[in-house]
Order: structure tokens, then C-alpha cells, then sequence
């Protein structure tokens, strides 16, 4: 499955940035928002603080592209489902540590009926330490999705999980061991996200 165009760009971007000698990632300040702007409306920024500390900042319009100097936004773990606490923090960690790119898939309620496809790609960027602790999150769907909360934007629904794909940018692609979710409250469908059938290790 090709990756969609507008997040293939952000790759292009990512690749171009610029890079102190030797290093594999480029440094969150050697990046401009609006860079990104132009070809997503949507971007996140998340700074790892600690393994249940991901402080999330937002970039909603090219108009009002800008990183706030300190993280002031919030802990991703504070809207996560209990249960996917740790497959979050794994995640964050293949990303980071490896480090590797990763791209999310998820099926949604399109506006209108019917479904939409929402397509995330993570990159990784390091701090004024050389350290891997940002990620930047774009999202791209090919058709409007109906409205969706704050939560499901940065947090995906558990059953809304296509295909998780990490993918190789130089250090190779982990080898990740998801926690099996439980069965979604109140109804008899089975929660895929993270289960090892909607996991591929390369693009």
C-alpha cells in the first residue's frame, strides 16, 4: 500500500532538513511549521518528557503555524484508554529509540456516511541535547471525516486501527511486542489497535 502523496512530501521535507555532521535526525529548532503548513493543515508536535509523558502541541491552519518555545500543551497519557497506556509508550519508543518513521492507519466515519481512510506518518527529531524526544505527527484522509474529538485526533480509537507500519530511516526497523487489547466495552467487536495482524515493520 503506497503512502499518500501529501505525507510522502513531508518525508521529502524531513529528509532536506538540515543536520549536524554525523547526526541521523535533524533537530526540532531546524524546523519550520510552515514548511509542513503548506502541504497538511494538520500538524502535531509531541515532546517525550518521560515513558507516560508526552506533551502534545498543536499546528491546526497554516495561518497559525508556530512551536510554542516551551511545550505548554498536554499529556497525551491523560486521554488514552488505561489499557493502552503501554502499546502508546511502546510505540513512542520504537520511534524514538531505534529511531524509526511509523505510519498509522485508521478507518473512520466519513462526513456523510460511509468511511474514510486517515493516514498519520511520525517522524522523529531530536532536542538541543542531540536527544531523539520529539516526534512530529502529520495526518492526511482521503475524504472528510465526521467530526472527531480532540482525543481521537491524537489518540487513535482503538477499533478505528488499520495497519501500524514502522518503517526504516537509517537505523533499520524494530521489532515491537504490542500488549493484545481487550474487547471494546459494549460491543463484540474485537480492539485492534496494536494487535500483531495490523502491525507490518516496513513501509
Amino acid at each position: 500500500m503506497a503512502l499518500p502523496s501529501a505525507l510522502d512530501e513531508i518525508i521529502g521535507i524531513w529528509r532536506a532538513l538540515p543536520r549536524k555532521a554525523g547526526a541521523l535526525l535533524p533537530c526540532r529548532r531546524a524546523l519550520n511549521p510552515r514548511d509542513l503548513a503548506r502541504a497538511l493543515p494538520r500538524v502535531a508536535l509531541m515532546q517525550r518528557r518521560d515513558r507516560y509523558d508526552i506533551q502534545v502541541g498543536i499546528v491546526e491552519t497554516p495561518f497559525d503555524a508556530h512551536w510554542s518555545e516551551g511545550m505548554a500543551g498536554f499529556n497525551a497519557f491523560d486521554i488514552a484508554d488505561s489499557d493502552m497506556r503501554e502499546n502508546i509508550a511502546r510505540f513512542c519508543d520504537a520511534i524514538l529509540s531505534q529511531p524509526a518513521g511509523a505510519w498509522v492507519e485508521e478507518k473512520v466515519e466519513a462526513m456523510g456516511g460511509g468511511e474514510a481512510t486517515v493516514s498519520t506518518l511520525y517522524l522523529p527529531l531530536t532536542d538541543r541535547q542531540d536527544r531523539a524526544t520529539y516526534i512530529m505527527g502529520c495526518s492526511v484522509s482521503d475524504r472528510p471525516a465526521a467530526h472527531r474529538s480532540l482525543r481521537e485526533k491524537l489518540v487513535p480509537t482503538p477499533s478505528a486501527i488499520a495497519a501500524v507500519r514502522f518503517f526504516d530511516i537509517g537505523q533499520g526497523k524494530p521489532s515491537v511486542a504490542f500488549e493484545p487489547m481487550t474487547r471494546i466495552r459494549g460491543t463484540g467487536l474485537k480492539e485492534r489497535f496494536m494487535d500483531p495482524a495490523t502491525v507490518e515493520a516496513s513501509l
